[in-house]
């Protein structure tokens, strides 16, 4: 598990108190959520990343999510500053 996502956990336990509450408040079952923590389930990238973006929106951490390489470029491949 990377330190961005051990963050996230630290960081959104002590916004709401318990793991149950940041489950719920993530859509994830409690149960899935801890064996998630505990890695005793794979954690796809994607998951990892809506955990990591969920925490930066809920309680401002510094860990951003990745984004795949060229993901959100559209046509242009850039920015159109």
């Amino acid at each position: 598990m990377n330190s961005d996502l051990t963050e996230a956990f630290a960081s959104l336990l002590k916004k709401y108190g318990s793991h149950s509450h940041v489950a719920k408040k993530l859509g994830i079952s409690p149960d899935h959520y801890r064996k998630i923590r505990n890695g005793r389930a794979n954690i796809p990238p994607r998951t990892a990343n809506y955990i990591i973006l969920k925490a930066y929106e809920f309680c401002s951490v510094t860990a951003t999510p990745t984004t795949p390489p060229g993901a959100g470029q559209g046509e242009g491949g850039g920015d159109a500053a």
